[in-house]
Parts: C-alpha cells; sequence; structure tokens
C-alpha cells in the first residue's frame, strides 16, 4: 500500500500549500513525513446552534482542528466505504497553537493507517490510528433521556449517568465553512456530508451541556469516532450521551463519555470523548 502512503502525504501538504494561512514546505521523501504549520482553519469551538457563547479560542488549536487535517487520509486508503465502515482514534498529547511546526509521519499497513505528528524537537504531539469496521455491527439505538437541569461538576458524576439527548440539524453550507481553508475536501463539499471534525465538535458541544469541566483547567485528551452511514445536509440528528468512566492518573483526572448521534432511527456515529481536568492550584502558582 505504499502508493496510498504516497497520496496520503501528498494530500495533507497540497491542502496546506494552497493557503496563505496555512502553509507548507515539501520534504524529501513524501512516502514517509511531510511538514505542516498549524493553522486553526476559522473553526469554532461548537456549533452555534447547540453553544450560543462562545469564549475566543486565540491561537489554541483544538482537537477538532487536527481531526480536520487528517480526516482525508482514511477516505485516500479505503475510500468512501471507510464513511460508512471506518473508525479514527486521535489522542492530543501536547498544546498546540496556530503556526507551530509539526512533521507528520505515516505508517500504512494491512490493517492500520497511523499518522503522527511530531513537534521541532521530535516529541509526539497528535496521533491518530484509521482502521476498517466493516465486520463490526452498528450499535443500537439507545433510548430518550432526560438532560441535568444543569451542568454537573465531573467528579461527581457516575458511569452510566445521562447527558440527555439534543435535537441538531445539520446545514452543511452554515456548519463546515472550514472547508475552504482545506483543498481535496471535495467529497464533503460535493456531497454535503458531514465531517468527522464537525460531529466531534457536536459530542463536545452534547457533553458540555451537561458537564461543567472548570476552565481553563481541562483540555480533550483523545477521541474515537466511529462512522456507521454517512449523515446529509438537512439530516436531523437525535444525539444523546452517557457517561462511560471516570479514572485518575496522578493530578490528573479522566472523564470518557459516550455519545451517539442518531439518523432516521440508526445510529450514524458513535464518538468516545477523553476529558482531562486537573488542580486550580497548578495554574496559579
Amino acid at each position: 500500500m505504499k502508493h496510498k502512503t504516497t497520496e496520503i502525504a501528498d494530500a495533507l501538504v497540497q491542502q496546506v500549500d494552497e493557503e496563505e494561512r496555512y502553509e507548507a514546505h515539501q520534504m524529501a521523501e513524501w512516502s514517509e513525513s511531510g511538514i505542516l504549520v498549524a493553522n486553526c482553519l476559522g473553526m469554532l469551538a461548537f456549533p452555534p446552534q447547540l453553544v450560543a457563547t462562545r469564549q475566543p479560542l486565540g491561537d489554541h488549536i483544538m482537537g477538532a482542528v487536527v481531526v480536520a487535517w487528517l480526516a482525508e487520509a482514511p477516505l485516500l486508503r479505503w475510500g468512501e466505504e471507510f464513511l460508512s465502515a471506518g473508525a479514527q482514534s486521535f489522542r492530543f498529547r501536547q498544546h498546540l497553537v496556530e503556526g507551530d511546526v509539526l512533521r507528520a509521519e505515516i505508517d500504512d499497513n494491512e490493517e492500520e493507517l497511523t499518522i503522527l505528528l511530531r513537534d521541532t524537537e521530535g516529541r509526539v504531539a497528535s496521533e491518530a490510528h484509521m482502521w476498517s469496521i466493516a465486520s463490526e455491527q452498528v450499535p443500537p439505538v439507545p433510548e430518550e433521556a432526560v438532560a441535568v437541569s444543569k451542568p454537573l461538576a465531573p467528579e461527581i458524576l457516575q458511569p452510566g449517568q445521562s447527558y440527555g439527548t439534543v435535537s441538531v440539524n445539520f446545514d452543511a453550507a452554515r456548519e463546515q465553512s472550514f472547508l475552504a481553508y482545506l483543498p481535496h475536501q471535495d467529497l464533503w463539499q460535493a456531497k454535503g456530508i458531514a465531517h468527522p471534525a464537525w460531529l466531534l465538535s457536536v459530542a463536545n458541544a452534547v457533553m458540555r451541556l451537561s458537564v461543567a469541566l472548570p476552565l481553563p483547567n481541562s483540555a480533550q485528551a483523545g477521541v474515537t469516532i466511529r462512522l456507521h452511514a454517512p449523515i446529509f445536509s438537512g439530516a436531523e440528528l437525535r444525539v444523546t450521551g452517557q457517561v462511560k468512566e471516570r479514572f485518575s492518573k496522578g493530578d490528573r483526572h479522566f472523564l470518557v463519555s459516550d455519545i451517539f448521534l442518531v439518523q432516521d432511527q440508526r445510529v450514524a456515529a458513535t464518538l468516545e470523548l477523553v476529558s482531562c481536568y486537573w488542580p486550580t492550584s497548578e495554574v496559579e502558582e
């Protein structure tokens, strides 16, 4: 599959070469690596229809932006069938800001496509693993649930606790203006299909409606997105979620949430969100 790896590397750089606000230059061997310069793509943290008030992001690179950079890669590897039977797992290991220089390393084998984004010191800033889930069954549609009356502190949430159900209308032209910064996104634009980065923004918004993560003492640590059916512009979605688990590593606390996007009485996508939060005193010192 080396020819596919070359196409993926070329796409990662071509998508930024053609935009003044998102730059890149070519490395010696495109089949192995490429340079990306981080750009926010003009993305909003949450869809305006779900969260009306938004804090300015400044030069912060959200997890959804990283997803937007890399979402073309599995389509080059598996084709459009990935939209109905594909999984993408992202881990966001370092805080990124606009202008950060990153090197993309691509490993393509028969089972999985892996992309590492390293900083100038060689540390992994973000990583993505992508694979086919054609052999998996689509999960059952979850039951309707009533949302909490106000966002709750994550430390009091229990596994299985519901985030309620929210109705969302997907309008491709309204929701996905960030695609203008990403050439080679013809599939999403021409067919009006919901981009994984938008799916993540919706899932984050629904979770935030029920969970009061401390700001600025929290971050998205990762997400696993499973695609079961493409979502087209005009779709009416029912989005529901719940707490999967909580755990801690040292002074870092983690909340894992399961979010389901239901279209026409069928689960179209599931997202497992991993949120990290930490004591306030660390920032105040």
